[in-house]
């Protein structure tokens, strides 16, 4: 009962990437005892509600057929989002080149 517990109680941690969630999700997932774990469709469900609100919705907003196949979604919607906080990054941080003037 404890395992089922904690499936249900699983959870993104705050500096955890979407990979270790996933492996996470899975390990705890296989460890329910064959005759109380849930079903697939079920597990598909539950998956998004351990991320914020904001992912959970695109991961939903995407309907994949299976776990395997959102938590693929997951993995790539995390590195889009890093690559385009980086590049926000990046041009926060290079200077405004003035332009000469074409009246001058």
């Amino acid at each position: 009962m404890h395992i089922l517990s904690e499936y249900e109680s699983l959870n993104r941690g705050p500096q955890e990437i979407v990979q270790d969630y996933c492996s996470r999700f899975n390990n705890v997932y296989n460890a329910i005892p064959q005759n109380l774990r849930p079903p697939p469709d079920l597990a598909l469900i539950k998956f998004p509600d351990g991320f914020d609100s904001d992912m959970a919705y695109q991961l939903r907003e995407r309907s994949p057929p299976s776990l395997e196949d959102m938590q693929s979604i997951a993995v790539s919607v995390e590195a889009n989002l890093i690559s385009k906080r980086a590049r926000a990054r990046a041009e926060r941080r290079t200077p405004f080149k003035e332009e000469p003037s074409t009246f001058e």
